[in-house]
This record gives C-alpha cells, sequence and structure tokens, in this order.
C-alpha cells in the first residue's frame, strides 16, 4: 500500500512506453512514490547495478553479469526522412541510399544506436561508411531536425508514428529491425513488495 520506487529507463523507453504504464500502475497504488531517472541504456544499467536505482527500463540488451534482464515489450527501428527530403517522393530507393544522404544519430551508449550499428552491419554497411551530420541524446531534438532538415534517422516507431500519420516524416523501406525492451534489476538485491507490484503490473499489460 505504501512504498518508494526509484527507476531508471533510457529515452525510448522513459518517454514513450513507460508513462501510461506508470499512472496505471500507481491509479492502483497510490501509496507508492515514484522517482524516475531518463539517461541512456549504458547508464541506466550502470544506475541499476550501483544501487542508484531499484528496476531500470532499456531497449536492446545490456551485457552485464550482476544484472538480470527479463523481457517486458518491444518496438521497431525504422529510417526516417522529413517530406521535403529528395528520397521521400522515391517510389523505389537506390541501393546505395544509406551512403548517399547525410544521418542525425543518438549518440554512442544509447540502445537505439546500437541497434542502428547491428542493423548496418547485416546490410554490410559500416557506420563509417555514412556521413553523420549530428549526434544527439534526445529523441525529440532528432525528430524535430529530421523534420526540418535534409538529413535521415534511425528511431524508434514510437517516436515517429504521429510525425509519419501527420506526413510530416517518410519511413523509407520497412523496419531496420525489431528490438526487445527489458526490465534489469540487480540480481543479489532483495525485491521489494512494490517493485514486484510494478512488474506484475507490467506483465499484466495493464495502460490505460
Amino acid at each position: 500500500k505504501a512504498g518508494r520506487l526509484v527507476i531508471a529507463a533510457s529515452q525510448t523507453v522513459g518517454s514513450y512506453w513507460l508513462p501510461m504504464r506508470l499512472l496505471a500502475f500507481q491509479a492502483v497504488h497510490p501509496g507508492i512514490e515514484i522517482h524516475v531517472r531518463i539517461a541512456n541504456s549504458e547508464q541506466v544499467a550502470t544506475d541499476v547495478r550501483d544501487g542508484m536505482a531499484d528496476v531500470g527500463f532499456v531497449e536492446g540488451d545490456i551485457d552485464d553479469a550482476a544484472l538480470s534482464a527479463r523481457r517486458v515489450d518491444g518496438d521497431a527501428l525504422v529510417a526516417v526522412v522529413g517530406a521535403r527530403h529528395p528520397l521521400a517522393s522515391q517510389k523505389k530507393l537506390p541501393s546505395d541510399w544509406m551512403t548517399r544522404t547525410p544521418w542525425i544519430l543518438r549518440e554512442p551508449g544509447s540502445g537505439t544506436r546500437a541497434m542502428f550499428e547491428r542493423a548496418l552491419k547485416k546490410r554490410g554497411v559500416r557506420l563509417a561508411d555514412l556521413t553523420v551530420q549530428l549526434e544527439l541524446a534526445s529523441n525529440e531534438a532528432i525528430r524535430t531536425a529530421i523534420e526540418a532538415g535534409g538529413c535521415a534517422a534511425a528511431i524508434s516507431d514510437l517516436v515517429v508514428e504521429k510525425a509519419i500519420k501527420a506526413k510530416q516524416l517518410v519511413q523509407l523501406e520497412d523496419e531496420l529491425a525489431k528490438r526487445s525492451f527489458y526490465a534489469l534489476r540487480h540480481k543479489e538485491r532483495h525485491i521489494s513488495k512494490a517493485e514486484a507490484a510494478l512488474m506484475s503490473s507490467i506483465a499484466a499489460g495493464a495502460a490505460p
């Protein structure tokens, strides 16, 4: 009925997936105080490992022997450009389109950046082959920059879904990759009743 939870979440999860689930949880457990820290995936793992957070939520895999990871959901990584970008109106993209347009990417250490690099590798493309115009630590900053400029971005479909429907952005090709969202916790720390209740709520798919 009462308690306190400190949650660390990566940007995509913390901004687009987690909020409505926390609201649903607090509607049932109003006495539990929740604090959320948003950072990139590597920092979230560090916060959980160092005891700065009770539980973390990230997109993509985290390789840390001290942490357990439990899949809770997922999204897709998509490549998008603004409506005025030259590629936006092309019905068939050239095979080398990735290396012909500049990119705006998330910073190293983010789950989105790591996923994009893996997707490139599967296509036989290196990150060094791309022209990286900017690196930004905010999904919203990237979305805004892409809408206004002549660059492409690789970003979660959760971030750009509304902008694509509004025709402010255009998705190029099918999804680049699918990825999972994971809940992280320290293997050796006690699970509080508040944390157990939160995880139960998320497992049940409790969202408005």
